[in-house]
């Protein structure tokens, strides 16, 4: 398993490098954002997602970095029905949570 998770570092990080630094810094955001949602068990979707996120962020450019996270397999995305009204959440699958555990500190 680490051997794994050492590869998915490279990975990401080789991904990560091919990308400007704006852009790094929004799908580093965005990934934060839904990590610690999942962490606190919240569900999250893109309009909640784009409430979370800093006021300069475009929602054009939170979706061009929900599709660089679901491209890497970084997130999933599921569709279940809350309070009467679909939604499509975001899921982080286990072998990432590892790794973005590594990446992401956060206060209580």
């Amino acid at each position: 398993m680490m051997y794994q998770i050492l590869e998915l570092r490279v990975e990401w990080s080789g991904v990560l490098n091919m990308i400007d630094n704006y852009t790094k810094t929004q799908i580093s955001v965005v990934a934060s954002i839904i990590y610690k949602c999942c962490l606190n068990n919240e569900y999250i979707w893109f309009s909640k997602l784009v409430d979370h996120c800093p006021i300069e962020f475009e929602r054009s450019d939170i979706s061009k970095a929900e599709d660089y996270l679901m491209d890497l397999g970084v997130i999933e995305t599921e569709w279940i029905n809350i309070n009467g009204h679909w939604a499509r959440i975001y899921i982080i699958p286990d072998m990432w949570k590892q790794v973005l555990s590594k990446g992401f500190r956060f206060d209580s």
